[in-house]
């Protein structure tokens, strides 16, 4: 989601895969300036709100952020105001502060007219001060920005805006997972047993999964070439080293690897190799895939690597040429809303076939979206040759069972990255 949003002649957006993010210990320094009001609703753009401190490490934790990143140069805003009591300040969500900070003397209100908090960059650091609230400031939220959108670990889906699901697949078949104008991104799912945990642990599990494998990518340039590109899991070094093979229309193959060719641009589209990832660059996307090793899977069958994706959009969702489709992307359908789809319900220790096909966040069923060859473009949802295309209309299939309903995100922690962990496993 982008939220867009105006104070006078002023335009500030935010990507919820924010590039001016930093997290840590679930608070968020934005480094982007804004005013009070706008610096809040960008919080809330991202399911965050703006920052609430209630003990001194935490107020410690987001002047060390301010300190690492900001380039604003300036204090930074957060969530205390005092628009419900003039001299009575709250938090953004109405409560009374447990823990303050108050600089010497603040708040004064200075003038008659300050309103909002602020977290002062100086004099002294980490101390806070009540400022006029269309000051210009970079902003602290409470909580931690949206993690990439993609496909991570056994596999497990981040979907747009928020939405998470789990994909099985089927062994050696390959889905479309991104579906855009002139671009197709499809993966191959391959099933492999291995184990969670050690023999004598107490949630030591024997599992039946999968993982993803190999990446094929379909881009066709504002010029009119189409260029193929793959990237093997079976392929990377064990050092990590990754590699991608293309070819450009019918020109000769091309190989892409760090230590020997690492970048290739063709027209509008650029494709990059740094030491392990691919990464691919159209107009509208970027892709980046990347080999890893197993680290919490021990004795994989079969396999030495396996793919996590990321994808990026780099234009407003609303300056799409055309809605995206595809496993993944067909939750860029323009309504901000995250949808998540099936999960597989790990047990607590035993033998455990994953099953899990992202049911009830995707249009159709999983069959719909396998196609015949790595560089096939066509399916049943395709958008690669449409010129126009409606998104999918998430309440006419919610009406109809197909897809679950959008939940709510209110919480970092359900936005982002859905790698399982080792409390999950």
């Amino acid at each position: 989601m982008r939220a867009v949003l105006f104070f006078g002649t002023l335009l500030v957006s935010i990507d919820a895969q924010c590039a001016t993010c930093f997290s840590a210990g679930g608070i968020t320094f934005v480094n982007s300036a804004a005013t009070w009001p706008i610096a809040r609703e960008m919080c809330v753009s991202m399911g965050l709100d703006l920052l609430k401190i209630t003990t001194f490490a935490e107020n410690d934790l987001a002047l060390s952020l301010m300190l690492a990143h900001n380039t604003q140069e300036g204090n930074v805003w957060i969530g205390l105001n005092d628009f419900q009591s003039e001299g009575t300040f709250l938090w953004a969500d109405s409560t009374n502060p447990s823990y303050v900070n108050w600089n010497m003397g603040e708040p004064n209100n200075d003038g008659g007219s300050e309103d909002c908090g602020e977290l002062k960059r100086d004099s002294p650091p980490g101390a806070w001060n009540d400022n006029r609230c269309d000051m210009m400031n970079a902003f602290l939220c409470s909580g931690s920005a949206p993690g990439p959108i993609g496909a991570n670990g056994d596999p497990h889906l981040s979907l747009p805006h928020g939405g998470r699901a789990d994909f099985r697949g089927e062994h050696k078949a390959l889905y479309n997972f991104l579906s855009a104008k002139n671009l197709a991104l499809n993966v191959m799912t391959e099933m492999a047993d291995f184990e969670l945990h050690d023999a004598n642990h107490p949630r030591h599990k024997d599992i039946h999964g999968s993982f993803l494998t190999q990446a094929h990518i379909v881009a066709r340039t504002g010029a009119g070439k189409t260029v193929r590109v793959s990237f093997l899991a079976d392929k990377a070094s064990p050092s990590n080293l990754g590699s991608a093979n293309g070819t450009v229309d019918s020109e000769p193959a091309f190989f892409l690897q760090k230590m020997i060719k690492s970048e290739k641009q063709i027209d509008d589209l650029i494709l990059r190799m740094d030491y392990s990832s691919l990464h691919v660059l159209t107009p509208e996307f970027e892709i980046v895939v990347t080999p890893l090793h197993f680290r919490k899977e021990r004795n994989v069958t079969g396999l030495h690597h396996r793919l996590d994706l990321k994808i990026k959009p780099r234009v407003a969702e609303a300056e799409l040429a055309v809605p995206p489709h595809g496993v993944i992307g067909q939750g860029w359908d323009g309504d901000g809303q995250a949808v998540d789809g099936e999960q597989d319900a790990w047990p607590a220790s035993g033998e455990f076939t994953t099953y899990a096909m992202a049911k009830g966040a995707i249009e159709g069923s999983p069959n719909d979206y396998k196609v015949p060859t790595p560089y096939a473009t066509d399916f049943k949802y395709s958008r690669f040759d449409a010129t126009s295309a409606e998104p999918r209309n998430v309440a006419k299939l919610v009406a109809a069972g197909e897809l679950n309903a959008p939940k709510t995100v209110s919480r970092a922690d359900a936005v982002g990255s859905s790698e399982v962990t080792d409390d999950d496993m």
